[in-house]
Protein backbone atom coordinates (compact mmCIF):
# COMPACT_ATOMS: atom_id res chain seq x y z
CA UNK A 1 0.00 0.00 0.00
CA UNK A 2 1.26 3.63 -0.80
CA UNK A 3 0.65 6.37 1.62
CA UNK A 4 1.41 10.12 0.86
CA UNK A 5 0.61 13.36 2.35
CA UNK A 6 -1.18 16.81 0.23
CA UNK A 7 -1.03 20.13 0.86
CA UNK A 8 -3.96 22.58 -0.73
CA UNK A 9 -5.02 25.59 -0.14
CA UNK A 10 -9.07 23.78 -0.14
CA UNK A 11 -9.73 20.37 0.72
CA UNK A 12 -11.68 20.25 -2.73
CA UNK A 13 -8.34 20.98 -4.40
CA UNK A 14 -6.48 18.90 -2.45
CA UNK A 15 -8.81 15.90 -2.86
CA UNK A 16 -8.70 16.66 -6.72
CA UNK A 17 -4.92 15.56 -6.67
CA UNK A 18 -5.24 12.92 -4.35
CA UNK A 19 -7.73 11.07 -7.24
CA UNK A 20 -5.23 12.62 -10.03
CA UNK A 21 -2.13 10.54 -8.02
CA UNK A 22 -3.93 7.77 -6.71
CA UNK A 23 -6.93 7.22 -8.53
CA UNK A 24 -10.33 6.83 -7.73
CA UNK A 25 -10.18 4.00 -5.24
CA UNK A 26 -7.92 5.92 -3.11
CA UNK A 27 -8.56 5.96 0.67
CA UNK A 28 -8.67 9.34 2.39
CA UNK A 29 -6.57 8.32 6.44
CA UNK A 30 -7.42 11.95 7.58
CA UNK A 31 -7.30 15.66 7.53
CA UNK A 32 -6.43 19.10 9.25
CA UNK A 33 -5.76 22.41 9.01
CA UNK A 34 -2.44 24.03 9.09
CA UNK A 35 -1.92 27.29 11.45
CA UNK A 36 0.15 29.85 11.35
CA UNK A 37 -0.08 31.63 6.93
CA UNK A 38 -2.19 34.43 6.34
CA UNK A 39 -3.92 32.33 3.32
CA UNK A 40 -5.53 28.96 4.45
CA UNK A 41 -3.83 25.41 3.95
CA UNK A 42 -5.04 21.96 4.32
CA UNK A 43 -2.96 18.62 5.27
CA UNK A 44 -4.62 15.60 3.68
CA UNK A 45 -2.89 11.83 3.99
CA UNK A 46 -4.36 9.57 1.39
CA UNK A 47 -3.43 5.77 0.44
CA UNK A 48 -3.65 3.08 -2.32
CA UNK A 49 -2.82 -0.11 -3.64
CA UNK A 50 0.54 -0.83 -5.13
CA UNK A 51 -1.52 -1.45 -8.38
CA UNK A 52 -3.79 1.92 -8.39
CA UNK A 53 -1.12 4.37 -7.08
CA UNK A 54 0.02 5.22 -10.73
CA UNK A 55 -2.74 7.48 -11.28
CA UNK A 56 -6.46 6.33 -12.54
CA UNK A 57 -7.21 2.68 -14.04
CA UNK A 58 -6.69 2.20 -17.67
CA UNK A 59 -9.75 2.20 -19.87
CA UNK A 60 -8.02 -0.68 -21.69
CA UNK A 61 -9.28 -4.21 -20.23
CA UNK A 62 -6.81 -6.88 -20.40
CA UNK A 63 -6.90 -10.13 -22.07
CA UNK A 64 -8.43 -13.34 -20.36
CA UNK A 65 -5.91 -15.36 -20.37
CA UNK A 66 -6.32 -18.52 -23.07
CA UNK A 67 -7.36 -21.87 -21.72
CA UNK A 68 -4.12 -23.42 -22.89
CA UNK A 69 -2.27 -20.96 -20.78
CA UNK A 70 -1.28 -22.46 -16.93
CA UNK A 71 -2.89 -20.72 -14.17
CA UNK A 72 -1.62 -20.97 -10.61
CA UNK A 73 -3.82 -23.41 -8.47
CA UNK A 74 -5.12 -22.15 -5.23
CA UNK A 75 -6.66 -24.20 -2.83
CA UNK A 76 -10.22 -24.11 -2.45
CA UNK A 77 -10.03 -22.85 1.68
CA UNK A 78 -7.11 -20.30 0.66
CA UNK A 79 -9.13 -18.83 -1.94
CA UNK A 80 -12.84 -18.42 0.37
CA UNK A 81 -10.35 -17.16 2.84
CA UNK A 82 -8.67 -14.73 0.45
CA UNK A 83 -12.45 -13.71 -0.70
CA UNK A 84 -13.73 -12.79 3.23
CA UNK A 85 -10.40 -11.15 3.79
CA UNK A 86 -10.96 -8.44 0.56
CA UNK A 87 -14.81 -8.05 1.99
CA UNK A 88 -13.70 -6.92 5.33
CA UNK A 89 -10.87 -4.94 3.95
CA UNK A 90 -13.90 -3.36 1.51
CA UNK A 91 -16.01 -2.96 4.68
CA UNK A 92 -12.83 -1.22 6.62
CA UNK A 93 -12.03 1.23 3.29
CA UNK A 94 -15.85 1.99 3.03
CA UNK A 95 -15.92 2.69 7.07
CA UNK A 96 -12.31 4.96 6.98
CA UNK A 97 -14.13 7.07 3.92
CA UNK A 98 -17.80 7.61 5.59
CA UNK A 99 -15.45 8.53 9.04
CA UNK A 100 -13.10 10.91 7.26
CA UNK A 101 -16.05 12.19 5.19
CA UNK A 102 -17.59 13.19 8.53
CA UNK A 103 -14.40 14.61 10.06
CA UNK A 104 -14.37 16.97 6.67
CA UNK A 105 -17.85 18.08 7.03
CA UNK A 106 -17.11 18.94 10.55
CA UNK A 107 -14.27 20.68 10.27
CA UNK A 108 -15.20 23.24 7.66
CA UNK A 109 -18.42 23.92 9.68
CA UNK A 110 -15.96 24.44 12.61
CA UNK A 111 -14.47 27.07 10.30
CA UNK A 112 -17.26 28.72 9.29
CA UNK A 113 -18.53 28.88 12.86
CA UNK A 114 -15.08 30.96 13.44
CA UNK A 115 -15.24 32.93 10.80
CA UNK A 116 -18.89 33.84 11.72
CA UNK A 117 -18.54 34.18 15.23
CA UNK A 118 -14.83 36.75 14.16
CA UNK A 119 -17.53 38.69 11.82
CA UNK A 120 -20.04 39.33 14.64
CA UNK A 121 -17.83 40.13 17.07
CA UNK A 122 -15.96 42.72 15.04
CA UNK A 123 -19.00 44.02 14.73
CA UNK A 124 -20.54 43.83 18.10
CA UNK A 125 -23.61 42.62 16.83
CA UNK A 126 -24.15 39.21 19.41
CA UNK A 127 -27.38 38.96 20.36
CA UNK A 128 -27.72 39.60 24.47
CA UNK A 129 -30.81 37.89 25.97
CA UNK A 130 -32.53 37.18 22.71
CA UNK A 131 -32.12 40.89 21.57
CA UNK A 132 -30.59 41.94 18.78
CA UNK A 133 -27.93 44.80 19.23
CA UNK A 134 -28.16 48.57 17.80
CA UNK A 135 -25.19 48.05 15.37
CA UNK A 136 -26.96 44.51 14.25
CA UNK A 137 -29.65 46.03 13.36
CA UNK A 138 -28.48 48.84 12.16
CA UNK A 139 -26.34 46.07 9.73
CA UNK A 140 -29.48 44.53 9.16
CA UNK A 141 -31.47 47.76 7.80
CA UNK A 142 -28.69 48.75 5.61
CA UNK A 143 -29.03 45.17 3.72
CA UNK A 144 -32.18 44.65 3.78
CA UNK A 145 -32.54 48.95 2.41
CA UNK A 146 -30.18 47.25 -0.82
CA UNK A 147 -26.39 48.87 0.30
CA UNK A 148 -24.41 45.63 -0.30
CA UNK A 149 -22.65 43.71 2.41
CA UNK A 150 -19.65 44.52 2.19
CA UNK A 151 -20.45 48.08 2.50
CA UNK A 152 -22.80 47.80 5.20
CA UNK A 153 -20.31 45.87 6.78
CA UNK A 154 -17.81 48.58 6.52
CA UNK A 155 -19.50 51.25 7.16
CA UNK A 156 -20.87 49.18 10.93
CA UNK A 157 -17.05 48.95 11.38
CA UNK A 158 -16.18 52.40 10.25
CA UNK A 159 -19.18 53.86 12.66
CA UNK A 160 -18.37 51.63 15.85
CA UNK A 161 -15.06 53.34 16.06
CA UNK A 162 -16.66 56.78 16.53
CA UNK A 163 -19.23 55.47 19.51
CA UNK A 164 -18.64 54.73 22.95
CA UNK A 165 -20.04 51.74 24.98
CA UNK A 166 -23.17 53.56 25.97
CA UNK A 167 -23.70 55.16 22.31
CA UNK A 168 -24.05 51.51 20.96
CA UNK A 169 -26.56 50.98 22.81
CA UNK A 170 -28.98 53.33 21.27
CA UNK A 171 -30.58 52.50 18.25
CA UNK A 172 -31.79 56.00 17.36
CA UNK A 173 -28.46 57.37 18.32
CA UNK A 174 -26.73 54.67 16.33
CA UNK A 175 -29.11 55.67 13.28
CA UNK A 176 -28.40 59.17 13.51
CA UNK A 177 -24.09 58.57 13.87
CA UNK A 178 -24.67 56.56 10.50
CA UNK A 179 -26.49 59.55 8.69
CA UNK A 180 -23.75 61.78 9.72
CA UNK A 181 -20.99 59.55 9.06
CA UNK A 182 -22.67 58.99 5.68
CA UNK A 183 -23.15 62.79 5.14
CA UNK A 184 -19.74 63.49 5.45
CA UNK A 185 -18.43 60.82 2.86
CA UNK A 186 -20.69 62.69 -0.02
CA UNK A 187 -20.08 65.89 0.81
CA UNK A 188 -16.78 65.60 -1.57
CA UNK A 189 -18.42 64.83 -4.15
CA UNK A 190 -21.04 67.58 -4.14
CA UNK A 191 -18.21 69.86 -3.52
CA UNK A 192 -16.27 69.32 -6.72
CA UNK A 193 -18.89 69.73 -9.38
CA UNK A 194 -20.65 72.33 -10.63
CA UNK A 195 -23.84 73.39 -12.00
CA UNK A 196 -23.68 74.65 -15.59
CA UNK A 197 -26.29 76.76 -17.54
CA UNK A 198 -26.21 74.07 -19.87
CA UNK A 199 -27.40 71.07 -18.60
CA UNK A 200 -28.16 67.46 -20.43
CA UNK A 201 -29.61 64.48 -19.52
CA UNK A 202 -28.44 60.88 -21.05
CA UNK A 203 -29.36 57.99 -20.43
CA UNK A 204 -30.17 54.50 -21.44
CA UNK A 205 -33.64 53.86 -23.22
CA UNK A 206 -36.75 54.05 -20.75
CA UNK A 207 -34.94 55.53 -18.36
CA UNK A 208 -36.92 58.84 -18.38
CA UNK A 209 -35.21 61.70 -19.48
CA UNK A 210 -38.13 63.63 -21.45
CA UNK A 211 -40.12 63.94 -18.52
CA UNK A 212 -37.09 63.90 -15.48
CA UNK A 213 -36.53 67.33 -17.82
CA UNK A 214 -40.09 68.53 -18.08
CA UNK A 215 -39.93 68.38 -14.23
CA UNK A 216 -37.22 70.14 -13.96
CA UNK A 217 -38.43 73.18 -16.53
CA UNK A 218 -41.17 73.57 -14.76
CA UNK A 219 -39.42 73.97 -11.29
CA UNK A 220 -37.03 76.65 -12.97
CA UNK A 221 -39.11 78.22 -15.01
CA UNK A 222 -42.22 78.73 -13.05
CA UNK A 223 -41.06 78.50 -9.31
CA UNK A 224 -37.87 79.71 -9.81
CA UNK A 225 -38.69 82.35 -12.42
CA UNK A 226 -35.81 81.91 -14.81
CA UNK A 227 -35.88 81.70 -18.61
CA UNK A 228 -35.50 78.17 -19.69
CA UNK A 229 -35.04 76.93 -23.48
CA UNK A 230 -35.59 73.34 -24.47
CA UNK A 231 -33.11 71.65 -27.06
CA UNK A 232 -34.01 67.96 -28.34
CA UNK A 233 -31.47 65.94 -29.91
CA UNK A 234 -34.15 62.53 -30.00
CA UNK A 235 -35.33 61.66 -33.23
CA UNK A 236 -35.01 58.49 -33.12
CA UNK A 237 -37.83 57.85 -30.84
CA UNK A 238 -41.44 57.66 -31.93
CA UNK A 239 -43.35 60.55 -30.45
CA UNK A 240 -40.24 62.11 -28.84
CA UNK A 241 -40.71 65.60 -29.97
CA UNK A 242 -44.09 65.98 -29.83
CA UNK A 243 -43.86 64.68 -26.16
CA UNK A 244 -41.54 67.64 -25.38
CA UNK A 245 -43.34 70.34 -27.69
CA UNK A 246 -46.81 69.46 -25.90
CA UNK A 247 -44.77 70.10 -21.74
CA UNK A 248 -43.09 73.59 -24.17
CA UNK A 249 -46.34 74.51 -24.89
CA UNK A 250 -47.90 74.38 -21.86
CA UNK A 251 -45.00 75.38 -19.95
CA UNK A 252 -44.35 78.58 -22.80
CA UNK A 253 -41.06 77.43 -23.13
CA UNK A 254 -39.31 77.78 -26.22
CA UNK A 255 -38.37 74.16 -27.94
CA UNK A 256 -35.35 73.37 -30.64
CA UNK A 257 -34.96 70.55 -32.54
CA UNK A 258 -31.17 69.68 -33.12
CA UNK A 259 -29.92 66.13 -34.30
CA UNK A 260 -26.80 67.04 -35.85
CA UNK A 261 -23.64 69.19 -34.06
CA UNK A 262 -24.38 72.79 -36.12
CA UNK A 263 -28.29 72.42 -35.53
CA UNK A 264 -27.12 72.18 -31.80
CA UNK A 265 -24.53 74.91 -31.69
CA UNK A 266 -27.25 77.31 -33.81
CA UNK A 267 -29.60 76.73 -31.07
CA UNK A 268 -27.46 77.57 -28.43
CA UNK A 269 -26.65 80.47 -29.83
CA UNK A 270 -30.01 81.58 -30.74
CA UNK A 271 -30.75 80.98 -26.86
CA UNK A 272 -28.23 82.93 -25.31
CA UNK A 273 -30.65 85.06 -23.69
CA UNK A 274 -31.67 82.02 -21.43
CA UNK A 275 -30.34 81.33 -17.94
CA UNK A 276 -30.98 77.45 -18.09
CA UNK A 277 -31.07 75.47 -21.36
CA UNK A 278 -32.14 71.95 -20.99
CA UNK A 279 -30.73 69.14 -23.45
CA UNK A 280 -32.65 66.08 -23.96
CA UNK A 281 -30.98 63.69 -25.80
CA UNK A 282 -31.72 60.02 -27.77
CA UNK A 283 -31.53 56.74 -25.25
CA UNK A 284 -29.81 53.72 -26.51
CA UNK A 285 -28.02 50.78 -24.85
CA UNK A 286 -24.88 51.41 -23.06
CA UNK A 287 -23.31 48.50 -25.19
CA UNK A 288 -24.32 50.56 -28.52
CA UNK A 289 -20.53 52.12 -28.81
CA UNK A 290 -21.27 54.14 -31.92
CA UNK A 291 -23.54 55.72 -29.99
CA UNK A 292 -21.70 56.78 -27.06
CA UNK A 293 -19.12 58.03 -29.35
CA UNK A 294 -21.79 60.07 -30.87
CA UNK A 295 -23.12 61.30 -27.68
CA UNK A 296 -19.77 62.57 -26.85
CA UNK A 297 -18.83 64.60 -29.25
CA UNK A 298 -22.23 65.87 -29.34
CA UNK A 299 -21.84 67.56 -25.84
CA UNK A 300 -18.31 68.71 -26.54
CA UNK A 301 -18.25 72.15 -27.09
CA UNK A 302 -16.99 75.04 -26.39
CA UNK A 303 -18.88 76.09 -23.49
CA UNK A 304 -19.53 73.95 -20.39
CA UNK A 305 -22.09 70.95 -20.26
CA UNK A 306 -23.43 69.99 -16.93
CA UNK A 307 -23.95 66.45 -18.08
CA UNK A 308 -26.47 64.44 -16.05
CA UNK A 309 -26.60 60.25 -16.42
CA UNK A 310 -30.20 59.22 -15.23
CA UNK A 311 -29.95 55.55 -14.14
CA UNK A 312 -33.08 53.93 -13.19
CA UNK A 313 -33.82 52.30 -9.93
CA UNK A 314 -35.76 49.32 -11.14
CA UNK A 315 -32.41 48.20 -13.22
CA UNK A 316 -30.61 45.42 -11.71
CA UNK A 317 -27.24 46.28 -9.37
CA UNK A 318 -25.14 45.04 -11.93
CA UNK A 319 -26.74 46.63 -14.74
CA UNK A 320 -26.13 50.24 -12.89
CA UNK A 321 -22.97 49.94 -12.55
CA UNK A 322 -22.68 48.69 -16.21
CA UNK A 323 -24.14 51.94 -16.99
CA UNK A 324 -21.97 54.07 -14.94
CA UNK A 325 -18.95 52.27 -16.48
CA UNK A 326 -20.07 52.66 -20.28
CA UNK A 327 -21.50 56.08 -19.99
CA UNK A 328 -18.08 57.39 -18.41
CA UNK A 329 -17.32 57.88 -22.07
CA UNK A 330 -19.39 60.59 -22.43
CA UNK A 331 -18.48 62.42 -19.28
CA UNK A 332 -20.93 63.32 -16.37
CA UNK A 333 -20.99 65.38 -13.41
CA UNK A 334 -23.86 64.02 -11.20
CA UNK A 335 -26.36 61.18 -11.68
CA UNK A 336 -30.09 61.41 -11.19
CA UNK A 337 -32.04 57.92 -10.17
CA UNK A 338 -35.41 57.87 -11.30
CA UNK A 339 -38.38 55.97 -10.79
CA UNK A 340 -38.27 55.41 -6.97
CA UNK A 341 -41.70 54.83 -6.41
CA UNK A 342 -41.15 51.56 -7.98
CA UNK A 343 -38.28 50.81 -6.08
CA UNK A 344 -37.61 49.76 -2.10
CA UNK A 345 -34.04 49.30 -2.09
CA UNK A 346 -32.99 53.19 -1.49
CA UNK A 347 -29.69 51.65 -0.20
CA UNK A 348 -28.53 50.79 -3.80
CA UNK A 349 -27.81 54.57 -4.64
CA UNK A 350 -25.35 54.21 -1.79
CA UNK A 351 -23.27 51.51 -4.05
CA UNK A 352 -23.58 53.50 -7.30
CA UNK A 353 -22.10 56.68 -5.61
CA UNK A 354 -19.37 55.23 -3.36
CA UNK A 355 -18.22 53.44 -6.77
CA UNK A 356 -17.96 56.42 -8.61
CA UNK A 357 -18.08 59.67 -6.57
CA UNK A 358 -20.51 61.50 -8.33
CA UNK A 359 -23.24 63.59 -6.48
CA UNK A 360 -26.80 62.54 -6.56
CA UNK A 361 -29.07 66.18 -6.91
CA UNK A 362 -32.46 64.58 -7.83
CA UNK A 363 -34.54 61.66 -7.85
CA UNK A 364 -37.99 61.26 -9.39
CA UNK A 365 -40.54 59.25 -7.92
CA UNK A 366 -43.65 58.94 -9.81
CA UNK A 367 -44.51 60.39 -13.61
CA UNK A 368 -46.55 63.88 -12.57
CA UNK A 369 -44.89 67.00 -14.07
CA UNK A 370 -43.99 69.02 -12.29
CA UNK A 371 -44.14 67.20 -9.66
CA UNK A 372 -42.60 63.78 -8.18
CA UNK A 373 -38.70 65.15 -8.36
CA UNK A 374 -37.23 65.82 -4.71
CA UNK A 375 -34.24 67.27 -4.77
CA UNK A 376 -31.10 65.90 -2.63
CA UNK A 377 -28.14 67.41 -0.57
CA UNK A 378 -25.81 65.27 1.56
CA UNK A 379 -27.79 65.43 4.59
CA UNK A 380 -31.09 64.33 2.87
CA UNK A 381 -29.41 61.89 1.21
CA UNK A 382 -27.87 60.15 3.94
CA UNK A 383 -31.06 59.98 6.00
CA UNK A 384 -33.03 58.55 2.61
CA UNK A 385 -29.93 55.77 2.71
CA UNK A 386 -29.87 54.41 6.25
CA UNK A 387 -33.72 55.35 6.72
CA UNK A 388 -34.64 53.69 3.26
CA UNK A 389 -37.30 56.40 2.83
CA UNK A 390 -37.34 59.33 0.51
CA UNK A 391 -38.83 61.59 3.58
Amino acid sequence: MKIKRYEASSIQEAIVKIKNDLGEQAILLSSKRLRGGRTPLFELTAAADEGQAEGRPSAVPRPEPRATERTPLVPQESQETLQAFRRDLEDLKALVIEANRKNILYGELMELKESLNSFFDMLGVRKAEGKPQPLSKLYCNLVAGGVSKDRAYRLVGLIRKGLTAQAEEDFDGVLHSAEEFIQKSLVPSYERTRQGRVVAFVGPTGVGKTTTLAKLAARWALEEDKKVGLVTADTYRIAAIEQLRTYAKIMGLPLEVASEKEEFKNALHRFRDRDVILIDTPGRSFTDERHLDRLRDYLRLEIPVETNLLISMTASPENMLATTSRFDKVGYEAIIFTKLDESNAYGQIYNIIDQVGKPVYYVTNGQNVPHDIERLNPAKLAKMIVRNSLH
